[in-house]
């Protein structure tokens, strides 16, 4: 009572004065509605803007920098077209999160669509969208039919020590469908005893909340049930379980930023370049969007999208548009963003905010190196000459080949329950579709799609080649024990890494791409690997192979490899990336996992 009649008493002033403020012992008072002004943005969006080879079944989605008024979401606010032509479709609301279904059957291949969140979309105080927002995309050959994956988990497994006080978060291999992760595809149990907790979806990351914190120092497991399902309607293939045990202490500890590019004070920076932020710490996804993280000309915020790399500890802003020439931006990481414990940002190794300014000419900004990977973005092996299995190979995307299907040997698609091709023993298994020339599976439509990716696979390997990518760093064929910076890097004869790991630094850039030229032969010795440090990505790396490549027994491989001649991976090797053999060879496999990065 005491409470109520201190709050009334002073409500005249805090409305006359337009002030938020919280009375001791009442808890926080809630702020006067919005104006008609809003602040709300397009945090991101799947597909990207530009983005190529979309599935044509897949919904799509996009994420605000605040929760929204779900009534305001519908086909009026979130439209879609092809040219001139509304796409039929419906649209619902999780999280912060809108999603367009396209119709049964899904969208047109090979189509340039144009989606738009418009002005009717509002947020929960009714103020509208400031504008539309407006980002295209082309569809792919084909739908998705591969299943997704948990690729990171914080706690990682085995963890120890955690902050009892701290979310969980599980990254997925590729966007899911938001309405799929709730309570009951994400779960946490001590012992049996279910943890009760909410469960949010940012960018590729589930976040668990505890409704009160952990124990300290106990045993914990969690769970991402086959519930969880990507934007294609596929669903995870098992139950993924991870365990950890919680620490004595709570985290106190504030996240700063240890590294940003473009580095302040940066001059004669691209007018394509994306801005990140290293964080020291794992930070809540959730908390890094546009209503965090801003780039400004002047007063003027430009706009583009948000994301954040749970491995890396990087976060990304990329404008919808160029910037431009001779122009100074500001960034900045507001103290919003926070850590998984819910400590905000502190101050760092790196200024907050930044400044940086963009080439004076277009001669003058740095070459950009881009690769348009079209039809085989969605392909883990395209086989020129076939495709050949022996042992438990796992493959996590499609596959392709113009050879007859009776050139498929020892595999079996659809996760294990599709076709399978000339199986003997255990068949490796294809979490995706085969395409290929007919006798039966194979079919027209299965070597329509099969000759575009092998169309493709000849215009990314024209586009790699020293021809089109001119003044690559001369390099020696032995690359193991390097240290390489993002670049072109050609050798005229091979590139080896014969018994040393390679190491590839991004230098803090997720953006950061590495085109490597071989005039013959490329050699990953048994058991090495390549390593990736300080935001480098797999789907970044590019090698460009005049011959055959061969990735011997135990080793790990990055990157696309584009084989004149025939991909070749020994008993066990590892490659996140891409087997990608011309017209000249086949793709060999004993026993390989191939994963799309």
């Amino acid at each position: 009572m005491k409470c109520f009649k201190a709050r009334k008493a002073v409500l005249a002033s805090m409305l006359f004065f337009g002030l938020v403020s919280v009375l001791p012992g009442c808890g926080r008072w809630n702020k006067p509605a919005d104006t008609p002004s809003s602040t709300t943005t397009v945090s991101s969006t799947v597909p990207v803007n530009g983005a190529t080879a979309v599935a044509t079944g897949n919904k799509l989605t996009v994420t605000f920098s605040e929760p929204m008024d779900p009534a305001s979401l519908n086909t009026d606010s979130f439209t879609l077209k092809q040219g001139g032509t509304v796409v039929a479709g419906t649209v619902s609301y999780s999280g912060v999160t809108a999603v367009f279904t396209p119709p049964a059957g899904g969208l047109s291949a090979g189509r340039l669509y144009d989606a738009t969140i418009t002005t009717g979309a509002k947020d929960l105080a009714g103020a509208a969208l400031a504008n539309d927002y407006h980002w295209s995309f082309t569809t792919g050959a084909a739908a998705d039919g591969t299943r997704p994956t948990v690729s990171f988990s914080v706690p990682a497994p085995g963890a120890s020590g955690v902050a009892p006080g701290s979310r969980l978060s599980a990254t997925f291999s590729e966007p899911m469908d938001p309405e799929s992760i709730s309570a009951a595809s994400f779960t946490v149990k001590q012992g049996a005893t279910v943890v009760p907790g909410t469960v949010s979806y940012s960018g590729v990351t589930a976040l668990f909340t505890p409704t009160t914190a952990l124990s300290a120092t106990l045993p914990y497991s969690a769970t991402i049930t086959t519930l969880a399902r990507d934007l294609g309607g596929n669903a995870l293939a098992a139950d993924y379980v991870w365990s950890f045990t919680t620490g004595a202490a709570a985290d106190l500890i504030n996240p700063t930023l240890t590294l940003t590019v473009p580095a302040s004070a940066a001059a004669g920076v691209g007018v394509n370049q994306a801005v990140s932020a290293t964080f020291s710490e794992d930070m809540d996804p959730a908390t890094l969007t546009t209503a965090n993280f801003t780039l400004k000309k002047g007063l003027t915020s430009i706009v583009g999208t948000v994301s954040y790399d749970t491995a890396s500890r990087i976060a990304t802003f990329t404008p919808l548009s160029p910037l431009a020439l001779n122009t100074t931006y500001t960034a900045l990481i507001a103290a919003g963003a926070s850590d998984l414990a819910g400590n905000p940002l502190a101050g760092g190794l790196a200024p907050n905010p930044w400044s940086f300014t963009t080439a004076a000419t277009a001669a003058a900004q740095p070459a950009a190196v881009t690769v348009n990977l079209r039809s085989i973005a969605q392909f883990a092996a395209v086989g020129g000459k076939g495709i050949t299995s022996s042992g438990n190979t796992l493959i996590t995307g499609d596959v392709a080949t113009t050879s007859a299907s009776t050139l498929v040997i020892g595999l079996t698609d659809g996760n294990g329950s599709g076709n399978a091709y000339s199986p003997a023993g255990n068949p490796g298994i294809v979490n995706g579709k085969i395409y290929t020339a007919p006798p039966a599976p194979g079919d027209a439509i299965s070597m329509a799609v099969a000759t575009q990716a092998q169309t493709d696979a000849q215009i990314a390997f024209d586009a790699t080649s020293p021809a089109s990518l001119p003044g690559g760093v001369a390099q020696t064929p032995e690359l193991g024990g390097l240290t390489l910076a993002p670049g072109i890097y050609s050798s005229g004869t091979s590139f080896n890494m014969t018994s040393v790991d390679l190491t590839l630094d991004a230098q803090g850039d997720p953006n950061a791409v590495w085109v490597f030229q071989s005039s013959s032969t490329l050699t990953v010795g048994t058991n090495v690997k390549i390593i990736l440090i300080k935001g480098a990505l797999a789907k970044n790396v590019y090698w460009h192979v005049s011959s055959a490549a061969t990735l011997q027994a135990g080793s790990q491989m990055k990157g696309t490899v584009l084989a004149f001649s025939g991909v070749s991976l020994g008993t066990g090797a590892r490659l996140d990336g891409r087997a990608i053999s011309l017209v000249g060879g086949p793709v060999t496999m004993l026993g390989n996992i191939i994963s799309l990065p």
